[in-house]
């Protein structure tokens, strides 16, 4: 008799969801008693994980922060064909990733630029140190 098999999806995520409902109490009190035994549980399980996904991080920062998602952050990237806004540096020419620029009042976000464009214009915004640093340039004259 030949063995007949049915190719039958499998989608693990579900699975998991499905079997952490039908068993939640049991996985609760083996966490509690993890807890017990270790009160640095969570926090090394979670160290773990950030070392085996540090993409997932950079998505939650992301979103939490900026609203934005992976995918828009992609968009604006190709938008700008790789490069910082301000100094047209190509992301390949960096040490690091571009980053969200922001406006600190509204939180709207700009664009992507590099570190050190990012870090030059938030002193530009800071109206009270440019005229400061104004009158003390002027003053060295």
């Amino acid at each position: 008799m030949k063995k007949v098999t049915v190719n039958i999806p499998f989608n693990a995520e579900e699975y998991h969801k499905k079997y952490y409902q039908d068993h939640k109490e049991r996985w609760k009190e083996l966490i509690k008693q993890k807890v017990a035994l270790d009160p640095h549980y969570h926090t090394k399980k979670t160290k773990k994980y950030r070392e085996r996904h540090p993409e997932c991080r950079k998505i939650e920062h992301l979103r939490l922060r900026y609203g934005l998602s992976k995918e828009q952050w992609n968009e604006m990237f190709l938008r700008q064909n790789g490069k910082c806004l301000i100094c047209a540096r190509h992301q390949n020419d960096l040490t690091k990733t571009l980053v969200v620029d922001h406006n600190h009042l509204t939180g709207k976000v700009r664009g992507l630029l590099c570190g050190i464009c990012n870090t030059k214009l938030s002193v530009i915004e800071d109206v009270i140190f440019c005229s400061k640093a104004t009158l003390y340039l002027q003053g060295i004259k």
